[in-house]
């Protein structure tokens, strides 16, 4: 998944849903293997998918 994927699907999260460890784990899982080479760690991942939700 590219970081353009997990913006759309963390745009179509609420709030909610980016606290519930369930949705958490789901975008853990779908970036793993990111084909830009890059990986994140999780701290930072969910840190970008908390600050997409709070630009909105």
């Amino acid at each position: 998944m590219t970081f353009e994927e997990l913006y759309a699907k963390v745009k179509r999260s609420t709030a909610d849903d980016l606290t519930n460890e369930r949705i958490y784990n789901l975008i853990i899982d779908e970036t793993v293997g990111n084909p830009t080479g890059h990986s994140l760690c999780e701290f930072e991942l969910y840190a970008r998918a908390k600050e997409l939700k709070e630009d909105e």
